[in-house]
């Protein structure tokens, strides 16, 4: 497997990568084919590209991947070696969403062979054992996230070929992935400034600093995020707090809240913090651009200041002029966190803000550590968002607010509490996809609950919605099979928890608002001490509610071991 290039932020991704299209099957493996430098025959391929004068064409068969064969060809100022590869050599799929339709056919990675080359042009002639159904396209690893290039692949019966100049030139290591399904966008611009120092206007001291110490106007669309910590609400731990904070929220002087897709309590309580004068500042990702801009225009018409968040990890999902009125804040990741400063009381929900029907569980965080997590990403957006392990009621607790690290703390929650007969592992997602199959972010969740059915633990699997993904559908029947309980809860929303019971007692609890799914955000994620106990009894309620709610998933389990392939 090629190496998984490290993403450069305010600069183009280094690297290059070729992706030729056919499901692969589940499990299905590559290897890397190598390659000594040289030049094709011209009846093979002539690239029409016009590369820099010190560059050089250096070629290699394909080969490693079943069913393709054929040969690549790159322009670079220094020896490469290209090579194929069945699965992505970054550890992300070219879909972002379950609902996306991109199928990948195969990869291909452009690595120097010493010291460093720049890769000025890429072209190859792919034969397919057969011919790909619909149109093909040339997707290239840019900030991040694959990226459409725009270029054309030519089909002639199982035959594929394109040529392409890369405009920048890129370093090596380079990624492509030629695919089927709808061509994905073009990379979005790099920001002009570091998303470190964005924006602007954000504090250049500590986040507990005051609005009034914090960058410069007030006018700044995020002064309401930058507050002083009310002293009345710090060391007091972590407790569910749903009548307090929307009652806080309606009367609040100062409140800056971070959504997804609001509810329609959070939509009133809002409106009438506004009515009654609050400077509020309300921060939306520019994915739910088209879902949230009609909440988003209410809020500014009565006085809110609204932020799109826009990320360099979502090419995809582009901003490209600040709607009157609003702003628009560069960011290293999309937010997914459901965070809420209240003239200086934190909160944090992993749903949307629901009071009832069903009613989340909406922590108020008294620990000043977390408190200044939490100002930290909604004041300066970090590309490494912070983690905060620190003392609870009980025993130790880990805050982070990064959704990779979250998932991680959760799998590591439930592998180390060595369950077995007479204990039961109580999960809950929104979303829960192509983890067994990526190994992006958050597949051990998907090992770990396979590995506690397997040791005989009774293990409950709640997903959101319904069951389209084939990743998704695959896993659950996995882990059926394997004796977990799988259940869809079909009656809307959920929130994301973990639970493990010996016996009826709680040992062990994370919560957070990280789906078990793909793509890092900023996101949060906490284990709950079990001394804490009128928190664990709200998750426990919380979790009773959506399984009396949902119903048995879709995928039984099979007659056999499955073996799916999505």
């Amino acid at each position: 497997m090629i190496a998984m290039l490290s993403s450069n932020v305010g600069q183009r991704a280094l690297a290059l990568f070729v992706l030729l299209a056919a499901l692969i099957a589940c499990g299905g493996g590559g290897g890397s084919s190598g390659g000594s430098g040289g030049t094709l025959p011209a009846s093979t391929m002539t690239p029409q590209s016009s590369p820099t004068t010190n560059a050089v064409q250096y070629s290699n068969a394909v080969s490693g991947v079943s069913g393709i064969s054929g040969s690549a060809s790159a322009y670079a100022t220094g020896a490469v070696t290209i090579a194929a590869e069945a699965t992505s050599p970054t550890g992300t799929a070219l879909k972002r969403r379950a609902t996306d339709n991109q199928t990948p056919i195969v990869y291909f990675g452009i690595t120097a062979n010493a010291g460093s080359a720049t890769v000025t042009a890429f072209s190859a002639t792919i034969v397919l054992s057969n011919a790909p159904a619909g149109t093909v396209s040339l997707s290239q690893w840019e900030n991040g996230a694959w990226a459409g290039t725009g270029t054309t692949v030519t089909m002639s019966g199982d035959t594929l070929s394109f040529d392409y100049t890369l405009s920048p030139a890129a370093t090596a290591p380079v990624y492509f992935a030629l695919y089927t399904g709808t061509p994905l966008p073009a990379a979005s611009p790099s920001p002009t400034t570091s998303p470190s120092s964005s924006p602007s206007s954000s504090p250049t001291s500590s986040p507990t600093a005051s609005p009034s110490a914090s960058p410069t106007a007030s006018a700044s669309p995020l002064a309401a995020c930058a507050q002083t910590p009310n002293p009345s609400y710090q060391g007091g731990g972590v407790s569910d707090q749903v009548t307090a904070f929307f009652s806080a929220l309606e009367s609040a002087k100062n409140a800056c809240v971070s959504v997804y897709e609001p509810s329609g309590q959070l939509m009133s309580a809002m409106e009438t913090a506004l009515g009654n004068g609050a400077s509020l500042t309300v921060i939306f990702p520019a994915e739910e651009y088209t879902n949230d801009t009609s909440d988003a225009t209410t809020l500014k018409n009565d006085g809110a200041k609204v932020v799109w968040l826009q990320d360099t990890q979502s090419p995809e999902y582009v901003i490209s002029a600040t709607p009157s009125g609003e702003s628009i804040v560069q960011s290293y990741l999309p937010i997914h966190a459901k965070f809420a400063l209240v003239d200086g009381v934190a909160y944090m929900d992993g749903h949307n803000w629901f009071e009832s029907n069903p009613t989340d569980v909406i922590l108020q965080d008294q620990n000043p550590a977390d408190y200044t997590a939490i100002q930290t990403d909604l004041t300066t957006f970090p590309s490494a968002p912070p983690t905060v392990t620190g003392t609870g009621t009980g025993n130790v607790y880990v805050f982070t607010t990064d959704k990779g690290n979250s998932l991680t703390q959760e799998a590591s929650v439930l592998n180390g509490a060595g369950v077995g007969p007479g204990y039961t592992v109580d999960f809950i997602s929104e979303s829960f996809d192509n983890y067994s199959k990526d190994g992006a972010n958050g597949a051990q969740i998907y090992s770990a609950l396979l590995a506690a059915a397997s040791a005989g633990a009774t293990v409950n699997v709640i997903v959101e919605g319904s069951v389209t993904n084939s990743y998704e559908a695959c896993d659950l029947s996995v882990l059926a099979y394997n004796g977990a309980k799988t259940y869809v809860q079909t009656a809307g929303g959920s929130e994301k928890i973990l639970l493990i019971l010996n016996g009826s007692t709680v040992v062990d609890a994370w919560m957070g608002s990280s789906n078990a799914s793909d793509y890092d955000y900023i996101d949060w994620g906490m284990t709950i001490p079990t001394g804490n106990t009128a928190v664990i009894s709200a998750l426990q309620t919380n979790y009773s509610t959506e399984l009396g709610e949902a119903v048995a998933s879709p995928s039984p389990a099979p007659a056999a071991s499955p073996t799916c392939s999505p």
